[in-house]
C-alpha cells in the first residue's frame, strides 16, 4: 500500500529548496517592518541554499521529477516577491500613496514579480538542460536590487529612490529577454561564494549595530559586483562560444 505521506519522497535537495524559501519569507517579513538590513541578510542566506540544492541533487539524486518545480516556487518567494518587498519598503511613501513615487515603486515591485516568476517557468522547461541561462538569473536580478535598494534609500550612502526604481526596471527586462548569461562553476562558484559570506556577515553586522566604513559601503560594493555580472556576463557568453565554435 502506497504511503499517504509525501515527506517520505522529500531528498536533501528539496529540503534545501525548502529552507530557501524559508528564509525568503523569513526575509518579507522583516522588509514589511523597515528592517531592510535584516531582511536582505536572509535573502542571502537563501542565495546559499539555492546553491545547495544544487550539489546536494547532483550527489545524492533525487526521489523524483518535481524538484525544479520545487526549486523555482522557494526562487519565487526568495528572488522575485522578497526584493519586490524590500523596494516597496524603501520608497514607498505612506502618507502619499497616490503620488508619483509611490505609484512608480508599486509598478517596479509588480513588474520584478511579474517578470521573475514568468522567468522562473519557462526555466523549468529548458534552463536545467542548457550550459548557460536564457535571461538574467532571479538570483542576480535580486542581488542587483536588494544593493541598489540598500545603497539608495534614506538609510543608505546617497536617497536617490528613482535610481533604484530604474535599476529595478531594467533588471526586470534583463529576465525576460532572450540574452545568454553563464552559469558559475569551479573556482569562479568558489570565488562568488566567498565574496557571498563578506557581504552576508558584512549586512548582518550592520544591523547589529557596528559602525564601520567596511560595513557601511558593503551595499555599494555588492551593487557593483552584481551589476558586473549583468554587464559583463553576456560579454563572457559571446566570447566563450565563440572559442567553442573555432576548433
Amino acid at each position: 500500500m502506497r504511503s499517504s505521506n509525501r515527506l517520505h519522497k522529500v531528498s536533501a535537495a528539496d529540503l534545501a529548496s525548502a529552507l530557501n524559501g524559508i528564509s525568503g519569507f523569513i526575509a518579507l517579513i522583516f522588509f514589511v517592518n523597515d528592517m531592510l538590513l535584516t531582511g536582505s541578510v536572509f535573502v542571502l542566506i537563501g542565495l546559499f541554499l539555492d546553491g545547495l540544492d544544487g550539489i546536494l541533487a547532483r550527489k545524492y539524486g533525487a526521489r523524483h521529477g518535481k524538484g525544479p518545480q520545487i526549486d523555482s516556487i522557494a526562487d519565487t518567494v526568495s528572488f522575485c516577491i522578497a526584493p519586490a518587498t524590500a523596494l516597496y519598503s524603501a520608497f514607498y511613501l505612506k502618507d502619499a500613496p497616490y503620488s508619483l513615487l509611490s505609484l512608480s515603486t508599486i509598478f517596479a515591485s509588480s513588474a520584478i514579480v511579474f517578470t521573475g516568476i514568468i522567468r522562473l517557468g519557462t526555466f523549468c522547461d529548458e534552463g536545467f538542460a542548457l550550459e548557460h541561462f536564457n535571461g538574467l538569473p532571479t538570483p542576480a536580478s535580486a542581488l542587483v536590487i536588494l544593493f541598489s535598494v540598500l545603497t539608495f534609500s534614506e538609510e543608505g550612502v546617497l536617497y536617490a529612490p528613482w535610481v533604484g526604481i530604474l535599476i529595478t526596471l531594467v533588471m526586470a527586462s534583463l529576465m525576460v529577454l532572450r540574452i545568454c548569461y553563464p552559469k558559475i562553476h569551479g573556482r569562479t562558484s568558489i570565488l562568488s561564494g566567498v565574496l557571498l559570506l563578506y557581504l552576508l556577515f558584512s549586512l548582518l553586522f550592520h544591523s547589529l549595530g557596528w559602525n564601520s566604513p567596511l560595513l557601511y559601503y558593503s551595499p555599494i560594493v555588492g551593487l557593483f559586483i552584481s551589476l558586473f555580472y549583468v554587464f559583463a556576463g553576456p560579454l563572457y557568453c559571446h566570447i566563450f562560444r565563440d572559442r567553442s565554435s573555432h576548433p
